[in-house]
C-alpha cells in the first residue's frame, strides 16, 4: 500500500495564521491583488464586445425596425450642413491668411540671412 503519514511536531501556517509576519501578509495581499487586477483586464475585452454588440443590437430596433431612420438621415443632413459651413469658413479665412498677410509682407523663406 503506502507508508504510513509521519506527523510533524510543529504546527502549520495554515492552521495557525496568526504564525505569519505582516511583511508576508502584506506580500501575499499584494500578489492575490495583482493577480485578480490581470484577470479583470483580461475579461475587459469579452465585456467590450458583449456592450458593443449589445449595442449594435439596440442601434438596429431603435433605427430600422422603429423606423427612425429617416430621424438619423434627417440629423445626418443638418450634420452635414454645420460640417460644409465650418469648411467654407476655414476656405475663408486660409483665403484670408494667403491674400492679406503672406501677399502683402512677402514669403520671408525666400530671404536669406548675412
Amino acid at each position: 500500500m503506502g507508508k504510513p503519514r509521519q506527523r510533524t511536531t510543529y504546527s502549520l501556517i495554515i492552521d495557525k495564521p496568526e504564525l505569519k509576519s505582516p511583511l508576508r501578509h502584506l506580500i501575499e495581499g499584494s500578489i492575490t491583488l495583482a493577480l485578480w487586477a490581470i484577470w479583470i483586464y483580461w475579461l475587459i475585452p469579452l465585456v467590450t464586445l458583449f456592450l458593443w454588440a449589445l449595442g449594435l443590437k439596440l442601434f438596429y430596433q431603435s433605427v430600422i425596425v422603429d423606423v427612425a431612420l429617416f430621424e438619423l438621415i434627417e440629423l445626418l443632413k443638418s450634420g452635414g450642413t454645420v460640417i460644409l459651413i465650418v469648411i467654407i469658413l476655414n476656405i475663408i479665412w486660409i483665403f484670408y491668411n494667403y491674400q492679406m498677410i503672406f501677399k502683402r509682407k512677402g514669403d520671408r523663406r525666400k530671404q536669406v540671412s548675412q
